[in-house]
């Protein structure tokens, strides 16, 4: 009986894996950039930029701890694409206590740090800007935007495409 379940188990393990691999090779591979940037003084300024292809992943709600957006524009000043990121600046830790059994910890607010981001690469991308936003629990009517004349906050970094 044990040898049929385990049997079972793994017929069922190789059938979720085979159908895992057909969904992620029928998606459509799209061009995307790979924007490595750097926060330094509540600025955002470019190390490095690639083109490649491959699948992004869906963009993410945004709540509370996001109080940055990013704008991809077009040639003629409209917003083709935007969303919400990260700037990692806290850095958590753990170091053992005084007793062998403890742990303690904290966190530590960096100043710089280096991160990347993916956006969707477009034919007729010219400039992307970041924005510091304003106020993060509105946040439905930051996507109606779009015209760069609307700003959702201030902006602290432009980085020409092309």
């Amino acid at each position: 009986m044990i040898k049929k379940i385990i049997f079972f188990v793994f017929l069922f393990c190789l059938y979720c894996e085979l159908c895992q691999q057909s969904t992620c090779h029928s998606q459509p591979a799209e061009k995307f950039i790979i924007l490595n940037l750097h926060w330094n003084n509540n600025a955002i300024r470019l190390n490095a930029l690639h083109t490649t292809e491959g699948i992004l992943k869906k963009k993410r709600v945004a709540h509370g701890r996001n109080p940055f957006l990013y704008r991809v524009l077009s040639r003629n000043e409209a917003v083709i694409d935007q969303g919400y990121f990260e700037v990692p600046r806290i850095l958590h830790f753990d170091y053992p206590g005084d007793r062998n059994e403890e742990i303690s910890g904290g966190r530590f607010e960096r100043q710089e740090a280096d991160f990347v981001i993916k956006i969707p690469a477009h034919e007729n991308s010219s400039k992307v800007l970041f924005y510091r936003l304003k106020d993060t629990h509105n946040t439905n009517a930051l996507f109606s935007t779009s015209t760069v004349k609307e700003t959702p906050g201030e902006i602290i970094g432009a980085i020409n495409l092309k």
